[in-house]
């Protein structure tokens, strides 16, 4: 009888550490044999000489071989699967758009690779990354373990938007104030401190809000206030001192539009008031500003001549009397090389005046307060006049 052996088999293994990690994100492992003319790998019925195994677990590979003569033989390799690697992630409560992100892990990692949606990366256990609700809610992350296997998990994180506000901008007049009215969130804050502002010149202020959601704009509304200057408003009147019989005029400018303290419209009216009165015109100008001004009308109870006795047809008026400098001397008709004389309490002529008008002003501002007398062409007959 003849014997025959059978076949002296030689198994390599790759990686020559005789060990993987577990699938889905580990690499396989690579078995080779040699010596026979066919083979039969257990587990598996792999029928190649050199099978490619990913097992989960680790696994000892018996593998048959048959020669020319049909001999068999069998050999043995042992592949060590290392245990999962392990990675928990911790995703941030509810994060507000714009804010960063924060997550925190654990586990047997040691190498981390973070991918954020917006682009940002980190090698950080427990990353910050950027957050906007433009760019997605999904992140990444992947890493090592001591034995080299790999971990990836994907992680969405709840965005909350932040709140979009608008502001009103606008223009006052000087010394006015601006009322600032936002819209778009639950509560605000004010560069200025408060929502009402009275600037004197042309200014900006922000305003940023906080949402329902405790969200603030990523950025602040901007409020531009215009401040119109106030006109500048005059008041004057064609007679500083009239009798309580006569009327003046009194005009005002630097406006628009008039309107008058006694009720009156227009930049120019007619008063007759019979006591000293202060009148007060507000103008509002094109912007519809308004600014006023006062003007106080003097009014003389105008005592002097009825008639002199060289002057039988010429009634005479003095006033005002009492008066504080300046009293005008008013006849009916046109005197003709009329003479004024002025009297002091001693009795001194202290002016003299030859009068061809039927106006003149009497100027005794130089002079003291008190009395004084005036004749007219030397008449006996004279009348009081008192400065004060």
């Amino acid at each position: 009888m003849e014997m025959h052996l059978g076949p002296t088999l030689t198994i390599t293994l790759s990686p020559s550490t005789g060990s993987i990690c577990p699938p889905p994100t580990a690499s396989p492992a690579f078995l080779s044999v040699s010596g026979a003319s066919t083979y039969v790998w257990m587990p598996g019925s792999l029928v190649s000489s050199s099978p490619i195994v990913q097992p989960a677990v680790s696994t000892n590979y018996t593998v048959t071989g048959t020669g020319a003569n049909g001999c068999t033989n069998s050999a043995t390799q042992f592949l060590f699967v290392h245990p999962p690697p392990t990675l928990i992630v911790t995703p941030p409560p509810p994060v507000c758009s714009g804010n960063s992100a924060c997550f925190t892990t654990s586990g047997d990692l040691v190498i981390f690779s973070w991918n954020g949606p917006c682009g940002d990366v980190s090698g950080s256990p427990n990353p910050c990354l950027m957050s906007n609700t433009s760019c997605g809610t999904t992140y990444t992350v992947g890493g090592t373990n001591a034995n080299g296997c790999l971990a990836i998990t994907s992680i969405n994180i709840s965005l909350n938007a932040a709140p979009i506000i608008s502001v009103n901008s606008g223009t006052i007049c000087s010394g006015n104030s601006f009322t600032i009215i936002p819209s778009g969130a639950s509560t605000y804050t004010y560069s200025s401190g408060t929502a009402i502002v009275s600037p004197t010149t042309a200014s900006s202020y922000s305003v940023t809000g906080t949402g329902v959601n405790g969200c603030i704009t990523a950025m602040p509304a901007i409020v531009n206030v215009t401040v119109n200057s106030l006109p500048i408003i005059s008041a004057t009147t064609n007679n500083s001192i009239i009798c309580t019989t006569q009327s003046a005029t009194l005009t005002s400018g630097g406006a628009n539009t008039y309107t008058w303290s006694n009720a009156s419209n227009g930049n120019s009216i007619i008063i007759s008031p019979t006591v000293n009165t202060t009148y007060t015109v507000t103008g509002t100008d094109a912007s519809g500003c308004e600014n006023y001004a006062t003007i106080t009308q003097s009014v003389s109870v105008c005592t002097g001549v009825e008639k002199s006795n060289n002057l039988e047809v010429m009634d005479i008026k003095l006033y005002p009397n009492p008066g504080t400098g300046i009293f005008n001397l008013e006849f009916t008709s046109k005197p003709e090389n009329t003479n004024v004389e002025i009297y002091n309490s001693i009795g001194q002529l202290i002016l003299f005046h030859k009068i061809n008008s039927e106006n003149t002003s009497i100027d005794l501002k130089k002079y003291a307060n008190g009395i004084y007398y005036l004749k007219v062409n030397g008449c006996e007959r004279q009348f009081k006049i008192i400065k004060e």
